[in-house]
């Protein structure tokens, strides 16, 4: 995996909570971490991290809205990427940390 500045990248999603139910989220990038916080609520119960090293892979498919899935060892977390704008700038990062777990590039 490529390393990250130790400013975070971020990016926005409305992540699936439940059937028929998404929520707003910023997602930063740190180094060895994925970090998701509700947009506009930053107490702890609405944040949780998702560690690279249980990211089994990463795709991002559809168009208009972009949908991402990222898969772990334990879970499926999936959300929609509003814009077009917004899924190209979410795959650059996204293809820069994970690499080879990065399965779908449409975006480029």
């Amino acid at each position: 995996m490529t390393a990250v500045r130790d400013v975070p990248s971020c990016f926005n999603i409305h992540l699936r909570t439940g059937f028929f139910k998404s929520e707003p989220y910023i997602v930063a990038v740190f180094p060895d971490v994925l970090v998701f916080t509700r947009s506009g609520d930053e107490r702890s119960e609405k944040q949780f991290s998702i560690p690279y090293g249980t990211v089994e892979s990463v795709v991002i498919f559809g168009q208009n809205p972009a949908e991402l899935a990222i898969r772990t060892s334990s879970a499926t977390f999936t959300g929609i990427l509003r814009s077009p704008a917004d899924a190209a700038a979410t795959a650059a990062i996204l293809r820069a940390v994970f690499g080879k777990k990065f399965l779908e590039d449409r975006f480029r």
